[in-house]
């Protein structure tokens, strides 16, 4: 029995370890496998399309977006499409068709049902109601113009506290926003948030594009513009400038990828962060200053 025991107990514990391996290898995965993206755009005289794609996993996890034709999402995990917009609108208007059917014939078959019976007893009826609802709305005017004069004065008093403290309020919040702590750790977010759109940045951006604004100078201005940044843009993105029309036309292509690590690490950094709590305490303070 002993034996039985402990055989049961070590196939258990050998399911148990490789159930928490599968989920620990799992969540590396998340974590350390990128996603890629990318997005190509065209843009002529007679058409505009744009269409992103996300992979992850070396591509068995998929999704894509087209805009604005099809104008459609869809995903895709082994192959098997999990999601299609195109297939949600569709289910989505035929429940709104067979419903409106179904309200319609309901409608009909009432007011076959009632025909003209009953209609001298509903017009004394109605009179009644009538009568009654008037003393009624008398009763509820009047309640109103009471209640409405002793809230004037309550608010008129809470206001009134409001602007005192507001002051002092807008006071205390910019001392505290000029502490050290304060002033380092906005430094400190600024600093994260830089390293994370630095991680996120396109790897490869890819242009042609020939735009005019409709008047020789503006475009003239904005070639002085491309020609600034033309050391961080590279040669991989031709502007050809067009001084008589007004037009954007063109192809692009932006490819990058995405750590789930990285992001959540700088983000942890800032939100575990020990002055981000002193912080947080002095602002619950003062929110209790009053006038």
């Amino acid at each position: 029995m002993l034996g039985i025991l402990l055989r049961l107990f070590s196939v258990l514990g050998i399911v148990l370890l490789a159930v928490i391996g599968l989920a620990l290898f799992a969540l590396l995965l998340v974590l350390f496998v990128p996603v890629s993206y990318s997005l190509d755009g065209v843009r002529d005289l007679e058409r505009m399309d744009f269409h992103v794609k996300l992979r992850w996993l070396f591509g068995l996890v998929r999704a894509d977006i087209r805009y604005p034709t099809p104008g459609a999402i869809w995903a895709r995990i082994f192959g098997i499409r999990v999601f299609d917009s195109g297939r949600v609108k569709e289910k989505a208007s035929k429940g709104s068709k067979e419903t409106a059917k179904e309200k319609a014939a309901e409608a009909a078959g009432s007011a076959e049902g009632s025909g003209g019976s009953g209609s001298a007893g509903n017009a004394e009826k109605a009179g009644s109601t009538e009568k009654a609802e008037k003393a009624e709305d008398k009763k509820t005017v009047d309640g109103a113009q009471n209640q409405d004069v002793s809230g004037r004065g309550d608010s008129a008093s809470a206001s009134a506290g409001d602007k005192s403290s507001s002051p002092l309020k807008l006071r205390y919040y910019w001392e505290l926003l000029q502490e050290e702590d304060a002033q380092q750790l906005i430094l400190h977010g600024f600093f994260r948030l830089g390293r994370i759109l630095r991680g996120i940045r396109p790897r490869t951006i890819r242009g042609q594009i020939r735009f005019g604004t409709g008047s020789p100078d503006t475009t003239g201005y904005c070639m002085a513009v491309y020609g600034m940044l033309f050391p961080y843009l590279g040669e991989n993105i031709t502007l050809t400038p067009d001084f008589e029309e007004a037009v954007l036309v063109g192809e692009c292509s932006v490819k990058g990828y995405v750590s789930v690590a990285a992001i959540l690490f700088h983000s942890g950094s800032v939100l575990f962060d020990r002055r981000l709590r002193k912080v947080i305490k002095s602002l619950k303070k003062g929110g209790s200053i009053n006038g």
